[in-house]
């Protein structure tokens, strides 16, 4: 980074040119040596602080305490967060320190002050540092101007660690916003995010990680809900296990995350491929391994607010699980139409029809040939119903089934429509006369509801066949 005649950190954004282009060349030297988590290989800890003035100039000293560990004293919660740090596993090796012009004058430059404590508590632990200027004001254009130079120091899949001590007015917002924009653009790892409270007494630092855990709980949870899907929320919790399996005795900590997150994927995946008679056990097993975990977190209070975004999930799985197949069939479905599994919705609604016949009829819903049988009878009610023409010298139909299906006309008209669009979908459009997708999709709009109603009056009051 380029620094003014006197060796000072050049104001304004003409240092932010200068140093946005010297990150510009150390990316492309480093483009082809940086290390990647997929490939099992060590990553960069990068930790990212806030320079500031302190009161008239002046930050007064103190020991930090950290769990069982405690800093010398120091007025610079970044010298201190850095000693304490080199005691865990895994370190920063580089730290970013984001100072206006006025902080660098105040606190950096100078003797004691943080850049000349960093240089000896480097006799102690390796690290390095770079000085990041900033320019700290309040204007909207200058506020993303700084955005961008934090991001701007991240690397794709590095592991960071936020000290948000002396950020003030919107920095803290702003380094929430960041880490989260990074986590999705960058595939960045938040390893801590920590507050220097000299409130306390004595000092701590302050374990803040779990509010950006907080965020990626709230994304895939309403992933999961309202979209769906998954496998973010596996892969998150894929990857915090990885970060956490290199700290002693963390790893244990992520299985029960990890067991719901597969609980989850495995639903969904049922639902998706339209595994029908799966469907209900999925349901069964996610839901009784997330009152496990909620059981087992529901004392730590980094977890109240997951729990309620869990309860959320509960709602949503619950009907699934319901003992009658019908209206377990029924839940499955409307989750599928919800989250736009659209064929799904055709191809389950098509075969609880025939799964509800079977029941009421006395037919092996499990076996093929039952269910292609009690098919063959509705498509054949289906035309005596419309009056269309039939071939009834060719096939031998139980007459007594057909009667008794036509007294369900509306059942056995959606079944036909149903089936229809099915086949549409089944044949990728490749027919004579495809629908259109709007057709489609307005259909299940219009007329879901009558369907479903069909379904149930069926359901609900045919009697089982001896």
């Amino acid at each position: 980074m380029d620094l003014a005649d006197d060796g000072t950190i050049e104001p304004g954004l003409a240092a932010m040119g200068r140093w946005r282009q010297d990150q510009r060349r150390l990316r492309e030297n480093e483009g082809c040596r940086r290390k990647t988590r997929t490939g099992g290989e060590t990553m960069t800890v990068k930790l990212l602080t806030f320079l500031g003035v302190g009161k008239n100039g002046h930050y007064d000293p103190y020991c930090y305490h950290f769990g069982e560990d405690v800093s010398e004293e120091t007025p610079y919660i970044q010298r201190a967060l850095m000693e304490l740090l080199h005691k865990t596993a895994h370190p920063p090796e580089e730290m970013y320190v984001f100072l206006t012009p006025e902080a660098e004058r105040q606190s950096w430059l100078g003797p004691g002050k943080l850049k000349e404590q960093l240089i000896t508590l480097r006799e102690k632990v390796y690290f390095s540092w770079i000085p990041v200027p900033i320019l700290g004001a309040t204007k909207t254009k200058e506020i993303w101007e700084d955005f961008k130079t934090v991001f701007d120091v991240l690397h794709p899949e590095d592991e960071v660690i936020f000290d948000i001590t002396h950020s003030f007015r919107h920095q803290p917002m702003m380094a929430l916003l960041i880490l989260h924009f990074a986590r999705i653009t960058k595939n960045i790892m938040v390893r801590g995010i920590y507050y220097g409270n000299i409130y306390e007494v004595p000092a701590q630092v302050v374990d803040l990680t779990s509010f950006a855990d907080l965020q990626d709980w709230i994304i895939n949870v309403y992933a999961f809900t309202e979209m769906g899907r998954a496998e973010p929320f596996n892969e998150w919790v894929r990857n915090k296990k990885s970060m956490a399996a290199r700290t002693k005795g963390q790893g244990q900590a992520i299985e029960p995350i990890q067991k719901m997150a597969r609980s989850w994927v495995e639903l969904t995946t049922a639902l998706q491929a339209c595994r029908g008679p799966l469907v209900r056990d999925k349901a069964v097993l996610a839901r009784r391994i997330l009152e496990n975990f909620k059981d087992q977190a529901e004392a730590l209070p980094d977890f109240q607010p997951i729990n309620i975004l869990l309860d959320r999930v509960n709602r949503e799985l619950q009907p699934m699980e319901d003992d009658d197949v019908i209206q377990a069939g029924f839940a499955a479905i409307d989750w599928c139409k919800r989250h736009g599994l659209v064929q799904q919705t055709f191809t389950l609604l098509n075969e609880l029809v025939i799964t509800a016949v079977c029941e009421r009829e006395g037919y092996d819903k499990q076996r093929v040939n039952d269910r292609e049988d009690v098919a063959r009878h509705l498509h054949y009610a289906s035309k005596l119903k419309d009056k269309r023409p039939v071939d009834s010298s060719s096939e031998s139909y139980n007459m007594e089934l057909v009667n008794r299906l036509l007294q369900y006309p509306e059942m056995v008209k959606w079944f036909h429509d149903i089936a229809n669009y099915r086949n549409d979908f089944n044949h990728a459009g490749w027919r004579s006369d495809p629908k259109e997708a709007k057709t489609i999709m307005n259909f299940l709009d219009n007329h879901y509801e009558e369907v479903c109603d069909a379904i149930r009056d069926y359901w609900q009051h045919s009697s089982v066949q001896a």
